[in-house]
């Protein structure tokens, strides 16, 4: 404990309380009810997409188990404009940086960073 604000261990701290705050701040991450949760993978390229939404909020988080950088054509996320709002392969995390635009939306193809998280969200109108 006496290492949290020293170097790696201040990013993981870091990370972390963003993540909690994200949880609190978001009404589709404070919603734990099951009919509001879908899951999709992708075995052959070890992806994971998850969508959860509450009311007017709507998350999408994306999770590349691979060791490698992973394209993906965005036509398989759900339809709108998703504004990223964490993406573990960010410098500011100790990762390699972002390949990923600030938005997301239909018909571009995007690469996933390896081992890495995406967090995304949009309002459902």
């Amino acid at each position: 404990w006496p290492k949290r604000d020293k170097g790696k261990y201040r990013v993981l701290l870091d990370f972390h309380r963003t993540l909690i705050q994200m949880r609190r701040q978001n009404p589709a991450f404070m919603a734990c009810e099951r009919d509001h949760l879908e899951l999709q993978g992708m075995n052959d390229q070890k992806i994971l997409l998850m969508r959860r939404w509450c009311e007017e909020s709507e998350t999408l988080t994306l999770f590349n188990l691979s060791l490698q950088d992973m394209r993906l054509r965005t036509r398989l996320l759900p339809r709108g404009i998703w504004n990223k709002l964490l993406d573990s392969s960010e410098e500011s995390w100790m990762g390699p940086g972002s390949l990923l635009p600030a938005q997301l939306s239909g018909g571009e193809t995007i690469t996933l960073r390896a081992q890495s998280v995406v967090v995304c969200s949009r309002s459902r109108e």
